[in-house]
């Protein structure tokens, strides 16, 4: 995992990864990343990711060509596979929404092999669940379809390994 914070942060959505905001003088409380909101005086302290074995990641994004560093749309996929059936899938996105999507029915996708219906379910489910607004930029339904294809192109490759 590299990159600036916006492209690190989702990746360890994906993962599942969960971080502990904390206040001096206070304590901390650990919270699921997507779900993360940092009050008046709080920083994050730790951030904790499980290791689960057999499970691969990756991210990318797209952006507008000498524009800001936001992406009009990130992803990350992390998945597991076990020989040919796909064992666990996890999808999470940045820059659509107003605060990082981890994709909800992922599960349902898995206990098969990486096949056609995989694809078009997960297009559905970003289709239903990514809400991206219009942009300086980018109409919003451009947004959708790249997070879409970008999910799909990452699925595809760390399935192949």
């Amino acid at each position: 995992m590299r990159g600036r914070t916006p492209d690190t942060k989702i990746e360890l959505v994906a993962r599942s990864a969960e971080a502990a905001p904390g206040q001096w003088p206070g304590g901390f409380k650990q919270t699921p990343l997507p779900a993360t909101e940092l009050k008046p005086g709080e920083f994050v302290t730790v951030v904790r990711a499980s290791n689960t074995p057999g499970l691969r990641s990756a991210y990318d994004k797209i952006r507008i060509r000498r524009s800001i560093e936001y992406p009009v749309t990130g992803v990350a996929v992390a998945l597991r596979r076990d020989e040919d059936v796909l064992a666990d899938l996890r999808v999470a996105f940045t820059g659509t929404n107003p605060r990082p999507v981890l994709l909800k029915g992922t599960a349902e996708l898995c206990g098969g092999p990486l096949d056609a219906r995989v694809f078009k379910e997960l297009d559905a489910l970003v289709r239903d669940q990514i809400m991206s607004m219009k942009t300086t930029f980018t109409p919003g339904h451009y947004r959708r379809r790249v997070a879409g294809v970008l999910a799909q192109r990452l699925l595809a490759k760390l399935f192949a390994g």
